[in-house]
């Protein structure tokens, strides 16, 4: 069990955020980690099967990975914004690798898997930048030929997933919000508990960011700030995801407005500028602009102008055509 007590500080940062690389690192930990047993759905068999060739460091270190991936590799996540992501890896401090490899090779959960280590401490023999760098270019690797053909759906469904949540809390409290994220998690006065098979406590007293997974099923994952340097990170599965990532109302609702309108009016649950999406899902601003111009119209998304940038949102009534399809 994991037992997070929560400063003041840290209750009034919570915050959700989706992460690129966090999918990206539990897919890999399903396609090398020996150690990895968590159930896999049809989707995830379906991407983990895609060929990445040209991968040597992530191979390595996934395999020699027992119960403990390095925090490096993934980030505390922003926008869901997978350049930024990259960007952190590459430039993670020397000494933070240095320290996360050796816990690496000190893992109790390691054992049989010294030759997985061996491999990995030779492509590591060229410095702890080095790689940072090379890990970075690999990750981006990765996502492109394994996640990125599905990212704009699960990004969408990670969208309204937090939706979700935030209205939970706005109507019921933060704690009830906190409580619905898994059976597994509870909130009782400051602890946040996630069951584990190890007993382990935790203290935040800075940000806590909780990440929506369409990989992890099982349960949820902590992510501890061991160095006292980064916000703690959880985990959790979202909820009614079907194997292909698509329910039959959103279907239908994607034949009327079309897939990529739909994908657009769930990301802007919350407030976004054209330039936010045309980043996060990789289309032309002119294209975002078109399509949010068009929902604008049809009265499901809201605009307003801060400065020189224009943010959109969608109505309660596109919340629920999002939620029921119709």
């Amino acid at each position: 069990m994991y037992r997070i007590r929560l400063t003041a500080g840290a209750l009034a940062s919570i915050r959700f955020a989706p992460s690129p690389l966090l999918e990206a690192s539990v897919l890999m930990r399903h396609k090398w980690s020996p150690a990895w047993t968590m159930t896999r759905t049809p989707w995830t068999s379906r991407v983990v099967a895609r060929d990445v060739p040209g991968l040597r460091l992530l191979p390595a270190l996934y395999g020699a990975c027992g119960s403990y991936v390095p925090d490096f590799l993934t980030p505390v996540p922003g926008e869901g914004d997978l350049d930024a992501e990259l960007h952190a890896v590459a430039t993670t401090a020397p000494e933070r690798i240095a320290a996360e490899l050796r816990a690496v090779a000190g893992d109790p959960d390691r054992d049989g898997r010294a030759a997985g280590l061996d491999g990995l401490l030779r492509l590591l023999e060229r410095g702890e930048q080095d790689c940072a760098r090379l890990a970075a270019d690999e990750l981006a690797l990765f996502w492109r030929l394994a996640l990125a053909p599905e990212w704009e759906t699960v990004r969408a469904r990670a969208e309204v997933d937090i939706e979700r949540h935030a209205i939970l809390a706005a109507r019921e409290g933060l704690g009830r919000a906190l409580t619905a994220l898994h059976p597994t998690v509870d909130f009782h006065e400051d602890v946040l508990s996630v069951v584990h098979v190890s007993e382990t406590s935790l203290y935040a007293d800075r940000e806590v960011v909780l990440i929506p997974s369409v990989v992890l099923t099982d349960g949820c994952g902590v992510g501890e700030d061991t160095l006292g340097e980064r916000a703690t990170t959880v985990i959790y599965p979202m909820r009614r995801i079907d194997p292909d990532l698509r329910r039959p109302g959103r279907s239908a609702l994607a034949e009327v407005l079309g897939a990529t309108r739909v994908r657009l009016l769930a990301a802007v649950a919350r407030p976004r500028t054209t330039t936010q999406l045309a980043r996060n899902h990789r289309l032309a601003p002119a294209t975002v602009s078109y399509h949010l111009g068009r929902l604008h119209r049809c009265g499901l998304v809201t605009r307003h102008r801060e400065g020189a940038s224009v943010y959109y949102q969608h109505t309660a009534e596109a919340g629920r055509l999002l939620r029921t399809g119709g």
